[in-house]
């Protein structure tokens, strides 16, 4: 099996979700929540996979320290930069935010304005995710097992059970358009779930046959194909019902979307993740995290018809924009981390090459 620190299928994996999400933003497709969950779901595989060969861990508060330093320069303050300046361009006439008062409550993940509730979601998780590591470090602590990231990872999937159907909006909510919006850290736990499951294999050296590979390898196109079949269907025998599988079956959703990154990785070489690994999908995906939050100004703006063209156009225009940022602004900004923060105040090496945005 094939390892490499850059999984460039599962940036193409991100690129596809990516894409479902715009896509029903303009009415292209009616089910964005597969595209969420992609996203959500990748982002806890990510927080563990990694660390192929030792788990990961913060021997120290300064560890803890880096780590919310990059997670603040690398995704909250793109993620601030951007905001501000979509609202100084595209003023009022937008669905995000109507007012001043709405980016700034945006901005300290308050009461995000209605797409932004996924950049509030997904900061607090990685602001509560370094408690999970702890935890998988005072097990090992007691437990020498062989697979207890076998156990640890059937753990996260319980306590995830536990989330989507006890941490209601009643228990504990966060704010979307001022209105309470349920808190989501099952599907990130997921994710995390499947990476220790990864992690498994990887520490224990298990090697596959050729041909175990080569069945395996198509297991995630198949999965794929499913979850669209599945959410078209129901909406031909139910073509008044407002079920999605995305959105309505989001865990079992997750799952399933879990188990597809998760052979994805295990078979780097098979023909999907080279197809998804392919260069045109995979630089989609790096820069997927600012086509995200900037497609949805333009919704006020394009009435086209068919769909299919104002989901093609703005996904152009939005990579175009996203793309541009990343080279020219966020460059810079690594560069000067690296230079001034990381090796400087943190002692650290400055990155040789870019790494899987997490």
């Amino acid at each position: 099996m094939k390892k490499t620190n850059k999984l460039l299928q599962l940036q193409g994996l991100r690129a596809i979700g990516c894409f479902i999400v715009v896509a029903s933003h303009f009415g292209f497709i009616g089910n964005g929540g597969i595209g969420n969950v992609i996203f959500f779901v990748l982002a806890g595989f990510l927080f563990v996979k990694p660390f192929l060969n030792h788990d990961f861990e913060f021997k120290s508060l300064r560890d803890l320290g880096v780590y919310y330093i990059k997670k603040i320069i690398g995704l909250y303050l793109p993620y601030c930069i951007l905001v501000v300046t979509l609202r100084l361009v595209f003023g009022n006439q937008t669905i995000v935010t109507c007012n001043w008062t709405h980016v700034w409550q945006s901005l300290v993940l308050y009461k995000c304005s209605v797409h932004l509730w996924f950049m509030q979601q997904i900061l607090i998780l990685y602001l509560i995710a370094p408690a999970f590591i702890y935890l998988h470090m005072l097990l090992k602590k007691f437990i020498k097992w062989r697979f207890l990231n076998l156990g640890y990872g059937v753990l996260l999937i319980g306590l995830a059970i536990i989330c989507y159907y006890f941490l209601t909006p009643d228990v504990f909510h966060l704010y979307r358009n001022g209105l309470p919006c349920k808190f989501m850290p099952e599907l990130f736990l997921i994710g995390m779930a499947f990476g220790y499951f990864f992690t498994l294999i990887s520490h224990n050296n298990i090697q596959l046959s050729k041909t175990t590979q080569n069945i395996i390898s198509v297991i995630p196109l198949i999965v794929i194909v499913f979850c669209f079949i599945i959410n078209f269907v129901v909406k031909a025998i139910w073509p008044s019902s407002n079920i999605t599988i995305g959105w309505n079956y989001m865990l079992a959703c997750s799952i399933v979307i879990a188990i597809m990154i998760f052979l994805l990785t295990l078979v780097s070489d098979s023909f999907l993740a080279k197809i998804l690994g392919c260069k045109p999908l995979a630089t989609i995906g790096d820069v997927s995290f600012t086509i995200y939050i900037i497609h949805p100004w333009f919704l006020p703006f394009l009435t086209l018809t068919p769909a299919y063209v104002n989901t093609l156009l703005v996904f152009v225009i939005s990579f175009a924009l996203a793309f541009l940022f990343h080279k020219y602004i966020l460059f810079y900004i690594n560069q000067f981390a690296d230079k001034y923060i990381y090796k400087k105040l943190l002692d650290e090496v400055p990155r040789q090459s870019k790494d899987v945005q997490e």
